[in-house]
């Protein structure tokens, strides 16, 4: 009997007068390889004598690979591949420009495959077998033969063990059933819970959006720098997709240009999410150009909430930081904010003080803030100075008075 493989790209058709037709779809290399290693095991163990003869491997142009033994290794010119897989079955690639190259198999896998039909089937044979192929990091060769020794003695402590499999009830079990009942998914990086594989596709296709997001923000800038108009500006405006925010960002901080960086910032404001006021809020705190900084602070007071991520730069080392921070608090009026600002009132910082002609030393001195003092002022509508023990009872007193009228109003 013999089976002759077709060649269809992209599939694999074994068929025979007796057998039903059986499509295979191919793989990438590795998966091929182990794909035609269990078409041979299955004709291994059900026609004995019958074995894959798998000299050479044919690496094909979609990137799948198929091994066997060439038999019209010197046709010239070379019209058709005809390639014996296993005794009694060729694979018939009639397109020359199918194959990309021919590879021999190592010396130990041309070994194996011309000792193996001639040695008798028994579950010593097969275990010896597996142990070698281990040896020769033919791992999965091994666990088709110690598979195949648990046929012949389903006991087999040896065949178990490499198999990894547990005896449970009574019954033996392999490890991957006993993670599947656990509730575990099986990916090619190991197992995994559920949840845990959905979060990680999720964070590939993140990945892959921005990665496309990113090509999309680099060539409208492109276009943007190269002809400027107001055509150019609306195109990075009517993005609006969040997965943009990143190449924006990033877009951000290599751009020199105060104009082009006013735009950037307008296209993230368009875009509207928590992140797009994330990145403007820390731009705001950096950028150098003051006409900018408006621009932020105008686009961030039409969100609620963004002060309180300018209250961890009021106790800043940096003094210009501080009173910058603390500007913008008092742009976006949160009163929230006011007992952090009662705090950066004062500031210590570390500074070169010149205590003789040719000397510096550093120390610690109190400054006074005038921009926080000024926010205050403003969310306030008092005026207490630098005093800060003074803006303490004050706003111990709005807060007693409105925990009073708050109880009062309940009881009526």
């Amino acid at each position: 009997m013999i089976f002759w493989i077709t060649w269809t790209q992209p599939i694999l058709s074994i068929c025979s007068p007796k057998q039903p037709k059986v499509i295979v779809s191919t793989r990438p290399n590795r998966r091929m390889r182990t794909l035609m290693i269990l078409i041979s095991a299955f004709i291994f163990c059900t026609w004995p004598g019958n074995l894959v003869i798998a000299m050479d491997v044919l690496e094909l142009m979609n990137r799948a690979t198929l091994e066997g033994k060439i038999l019209n290794p010197a046709e010239v010119p070379r019209q058709s591949w005809q390639v014996q897989v296993a005794e009694g079955i060729v694979v018939d690639l009639p397109n020359r420009k199918a194959v990309d190259r021919l590879v021999t198999q190592p010396l130990a896998v041309q070994q194996y495959y011309a000792k193996v039909p001639f040695l008798p089937e028994s579950a010593e044979t097969h275990l010896k077998l597996a142990e070698v192929c281990m040896v020769q990091r033919l791992e999965d060769l091994a666990k088709l033969h110690y598979q195949r020794v648990l046929d012949f003695d389903p006991e087999n402590m040896a065949a178990r063990q490499a198999l990894n499999h547990r005896k449970i009830g009574g019954e033996w079990t392999s490890s991957d059933e006993i993670m599947l009942r656990q509730g575990y998914v099986k990916t090619n990086r190991g197992w995994t819970t559920p949840q845990k594989l959905l979060i990680d596709e999720r964070q590939v296709q993140i990945g892959q959006e921005h990665h496309e997001s990113s090509h999309i923000v680099q060539n409208l800038i492109a276009r943007l720098k190269t002809t400027p108009s107001p055509v150019a500006e609306n195109a990075l405006y009517n993005l609006a997709y969040p997965g943009t925010v990143p190449a924006l960002a990033e877009a951000l901080k290599n751009e020199f240009n105060p104009e082009f960086r006013e735009i950037y910032l307008k296209a993230l404001a368009k875009i509207g999410s928590g992140p797009a006021f994330y990145e403007i809020a820390q731009w705001s705190i950096h950028e150098t150009d003051e006409n900018i900084r408006q621009t932020c602070i105008k686009i961030m007071q039409s969100s609620s909430g963004l002060a309180k991520f300018f209250v961890p730069y009021l106790a800043n080392q940096d003094n210009t930081t501080v009173n910058r921070a603390a500007y913008i608090i008092g742009q976006l009026n949160d009163r929230a904010t006011i007992p952090d600002l009662i705090n950066a009132l004062i500031t210590q910082h570390e500074l070169a003080v010149n205590r003789q002609a040719s000397q510096q030393k550093k120390e610690l001195v109190l400054i006074s803030n005038p921009e926080v003092l000024g926010a205050l002022r403003k969310m306030s509508g008092m005026d207490f100075g630098y005093e800060v023990p003074i803006w303490w009872d004050w706003w111990t007193k709005q807060n007693q008075f409105a925990d009073f009228d708050a109880r009062r109003g309940s009881r009526d």
